[in-house]
Order: structure tokens, then C-alpha cells, then sequence
């Protein structure tokens, strides 16, 4: 269950918070975008594949979506589109990194379930926000 946090975001406004910004919150959020870059360029043989078509874009849609939710925490609802937009271009040079390596290839399709996940992140936050 997640506590009840504000956060002063203006001097007319409150803004409701699901956990206290701290230095150690930074640090997960970059922890994941390494996990994700490094998950992303490994060598396709390391990886199980997929037990069903499409599972490969479910995969990219949840870990962009917890990226995503996690980092939307982390910003004032100002900065939100920011934050989606930077990670749409990281997930965006993850793909283009790939297209490079002889062993992984980029795709559209990827990056489309990226975006996906991201729009599912906003969503979830603005859920969030309005309920605490």
C-alpha cells in the first residue's frame, strides 16, 4: 500500500506525492534505466525466448511502464511530459544502438510497445495522483 506523501510543488499549491523524493529513489530509477540498456544490447541468445508471439512487446510495455511511473514520482506533474519524452529518446537510442550490433536488431515495433508502456505510466500516475 503506498503512503500518503505532499510535497509542496508551489507556494499556491500542494501536490500529492506517492513516496517522499529522496537521493535513494534516484538511485533505483538509474539502476533500472542500466538494467534496461543492458537488458536491451546482451546477445539475444542469452535471453529465453518469448512462449508466445507478441510476448517480446509485452515485455518492452511493462518495463518502460514501471520506468516511466517510477520516474514520474520522482518530478513535479510540470516537468511529467518531460520525463516521458526523455525516456521515449533513451528507449529510442536503445533501438538505433541495436540496429548496429551484428546480434540484436532494432525495431518500430519496439519502440511502439515502449510508447506504450509510457502512455500506460502517465495513466497509472494520473490514477495515482487523483487518489491520494
Amino acid at each position: 500500500m503506498f503512503s500518503k506523501f505532499i510535497r509542496r510543488h508551489s507556494e499556491e499549491a500542494l501536490v500529492p506525492f506517492i513516496f517522499v523524493n529522496r537521493p535513494t529513489h534516484w538511485v533505483v530509477g538509474y539502476l533500472l534505466l542500466i538494467a534496461i540498456f543492458a537488458g536491451s544490447v546482451v546477445s539475444a541468445d542469452l535471453h529465453d525466448s518469448p512462449s508466445f508471439p507478441g510476448a517480446d512487446k509485452i515485455i518492452h510495455a511493462l518495463a518502460y511502464a514501471c520506468l516511466g511511473f517510477w520516474f514520474a514520482q520522482l518530478m513535479a506533474p510540470i516537468k511529467h511530459w518531460s520525463v516521458i519524452g526523455v525516456i521515449f529518446c533513451y528507449g529510442g537510442l536503445i533501438e538505433l544502438i541495436q540496429h548496429q550490433l551484428s546480434y540484436r536488431s532494432g525495431s518500430l515495433a519496439d519502440l511502439a510497445a515502449n510508447a506504450t508502456g509510457l502512455l500506460i505510466a502517465h495513466w497509472f500516475y494520473r490514477i495515482m495522483q487523483k487518489s491520494l
